[in-house]
């Protein structure tokens, strides 16, 4: 079977705070995003979703399930919410439980749903206190997903401004400390490490903090109060940063920053990037000694499957 790795625009959100406590909040922003960003589609889409009692289960997407999702978040016991689509014929999913069948051999198979979105309330999970012990950084994440192939390889102008406005809501819903707008092989999920992360092999939750610093350099980019200060605070990212738009937000209270490398998602090159790269690095979780084996191992079996924007230097 081949797999094609193809793109999707990619929003997600971190926050340290206690989302089993929004509830209502939480509820008000997915119904905001199946209008936006799902009722426009016909897509198949099943939710898993994991709460208190050991073990997950897994419902299809109509009205009435996500009532009782809704209802489980007014009641702060989910931990991990995922709804995505089954991008291939739905007749052979009997239950939501796949058929095997001999032609899916032959035929090539997308990775990447046409949508899906992750939602993660760390505190409600019951080892949350015991990784806080620990001296971890547990993070709630909330982050959503749209394929390039409902749009044939372009993402509409229409598209990126539902995409930027869903993010501002959430950001300040949320009361978010971290967070961006992506073009490439990430997908809505619960979890998981971004491509940059990846690469220099740290994760959040063990080697820094969310409000210290970013999750790597993307298309857009949120800063907050300790980001904004360690790049010579407003004045200055207003002035020098080498993006598209600059744009002042309040979170909690405080003042945020929106960073836009380019007007369109669908046109922005490595000279871009590489700027961008350069402007964030006092905000980027760079280890002080790379692996540079492991790094260069990384770009040359990882990369060409995925489709992901890095211009990390592996000399």
């Amino acid at each position: 079977m081949t797999y094609i790795f193809d793109k999707s625009i990619h929003l997600q959100l971190s926050a340290d705070e206690n989302l089993g406590k929004k509830g209502e909040i939480l509820v008000k922003l997915l119904q905001e995003v199946f209008e936006r960003i799902v009722e426009p589609y016909s897509l198949h889409l099943v939710i898993d979703y994991d709460i208190r009692k050991p073990r997950s289960r897994r419902l299809d997407f109509n009205a009435k399930n996500l009532q009782k999702i809704y209802d489980l978040l007014l009641k702060g016991e989910i931990i991990e919410l995922h709804i995505r689509d089954y991008y291939e014929d739905p007749s052979k999913h009997k239950q939501f439980f796949k058929v095997d069948d001999p032609e899916d051999h032959e035929r090539p198979k997308y990775v990447l749903p046409n949508f899906a979105l992750g939602l993660n309330c760390r505190d409600v999970d019951p080892r949350f206190e015991a990784d806080q012990q620990l001296g971890l950084h547990p993070y709630s994440v909330f982050s959503f997903s749209l394929t390039e192939r409902l749009f044939n390889g372009v993402i509409p102008e229409k598209v990126q401004e539902q995409f930027i406005t869903l993010f501002k809501k959430i950001a300040i819903g949320i009361n978010a400390t971290n967070g961006f707008i992506s073009f490439g092989s990430s997908v809505g999920a619960p979890r998981g490490n971004t491509i940059f992360e990846m690469v220099y092999r740290i994760s959040p939750d063990r080697h820094f903090k969310l409000t210290d610093f970013l999750r790597g350099y993307f298309w857009l980019n949120l800063l907050t109060s300790t980001h904004i200060s360690k790049l010579g605070g407003l004045d200055t990212i207003k002035n020098t940063a080498p993006c598209s738009v600059v744009e002042e937000i309040t979170i909690d209270r405080q003042p945020a920053v929106i960073l836009q490398l380019t007007p369109d998602i669908n046109n922005y090159n490595n000279s871009n990037l590489k700027q961008l790269r350069d402007f964030l690095v006092p905000v980027l979780p760079i280890p002080e000694n790379p692996n540079k084996d492991g790094l260069k191992s990384f770009m040359r079996e990882k990369s060409p499957q995925l489709v992901d924007r890095l211009v990390e230097s592996i000399d």
